[in-house]
C-alpha cells in the first residue's frame, strides 16, 4: 500500500469519526461515552461504506479523487466554491498536475462542474453536481443508519 493510500484511509477514518462525533452531539450523546455501542456503530458504518462503493449508480473514484471530493465538500458545506487554482494547492501531499488530472476526472465522471465567477469570467469555480450531492447523501444515510441501528 502506498503512503498516499494509507493517508487517504486515515483521512477518511478521521472524517467519519468527526461525523460520528457531530451526530452524537446533535442527538445529545457524549461521544466519548459511546464505548462499545459507538465502536459497533462505526464498524457497521465502515461495512456499509464498503458495500455502497460497489453499488451501481455511482462512478468509481480512486482514493485521490475521493480525497479531493471530500475536501471540496468541506468548502461547499460552508457555502464556498473553491477556484481551480485553490484546488491545485489544496493538498500539499499531491502534485498540482495530479490534482488537475483528478479534477478533470471528477468533472468527466459528472461529480463536479466548473462555474465562472460572476465578478471575473477568467476565474473558474468548482461546484457540485446533482450526482455529487447524491453521493454525499448516500454516505449521510449510511452514517445515520449505522448510528440508529445500535
Amino acid at each position: 500500500m502506498r503512503a498516499w493510500q494509507r493517508f487517504n484511509r486515515c483521512a477518511w477514518v478521521t472524517f467519519a469519526t468527526r461525523q460520528l462525533a457531530n451526530m452524537a452531539t446533535r442527538i445529545g450523546v457524549n461521544f466519548f461515552t459511546f464505548g462499545a455501542a459507538m465502536k459497533s456503530a462505526y464498524m457497521r458504518f465502515l461495512s456499509l461504506v464498503r458495500m455502497a462503493s460497489s453499488l451501481p449508480g455511482m462512478p468509481a473514484l480512486d482514493p485521490v479523487e475521493e480525497r479531493l471530493l471530500n475536501q471540496f465538500a468541506s468548502f461547499w458545506g460552508n457555502d464556498y466554491q473553491p477556484t481551480v487554482l485553490e484546488a491545485l494547492t489544496i493538498d500539499p501531499g499531491i502534485s498540482r498536475r495530479t490534482v488537475q488530472r483528478r479534477i478533470d476526472g471528477l468533472r468527466d465522471k459528472g461529480m463536479i462542474r466548473y462555474q465562472s465567477d460572476p465578478n471575473d469570467q477568467r476565474i473558474k469555480r468548482i461546484a457540485p453536481t446533482d450526482l455529487a450531492i447524491k453521493y454525499f447523501s448516500r454516505y449521510d444515510q449510511l452514517l445515520n443508519s449505522a448510528i440508529q441501528n445500535k
